[in-house]
């Protein structure tokens, strides 16, 4: 059996040595954003805008907002009135737009990070939910 993709979580859980040999260690921390335009962090009252890491899907149109509800709103316009242009259902086109609304960061969002080394990685948004 093909087990590439528990191997590859296993390395990334364990870290991987550099090429200079020398261990990273690693620290799971939270941050706040402070500003996505340039991308700043703020870690326990420390912000951080260098030696940043980010996917960046969660980054798109984070500092204009509206102007990604409108392409939303513009596309479901005319999807309404010409379907056969739509690509797909338009609960599509909604899913999108919420998935697009809670994934992205906000200047405000609480979002996790990763420290190894001078370099934090951040993951991904999270959301207080009780």
């Amino acid at each position: 059996m093909d087990n590439w993709a528990s191997n590859m979580l296993d390395t990334i859980w364990r870290g991987q040595q550099p090429a200079n040999g020398k261990n990273v260690s690693e620290e799971r921390l939270l941050g706040i954003v402070t500003s996505t335009a340039p991308l700043t962090i703020s870690i326990g009252g420390v912000p951080v805008c260098k030696n940043l890491y980010i996917n960046p899907a969660i980054l798109l149109e984070s500092d204009q907002p509206d102007k990604i509800r409108l392409f939303f709103s513009e596309a479901r316009k005319l999807f309404s009135k010409c379907p056969e242009m739509a690509p797909g259902p338009v609960e599509l086109l909604t899913f999108l737009e919420q998935y697009h609304e809670a994934s992205v960061i906000r200047v405000g969002d609480m979002v996790s990070v990763v420290k190894a080394g001078a370099e934090f990685y951040i993951q991904e948004k999270v959301v207080k939910v009780s």
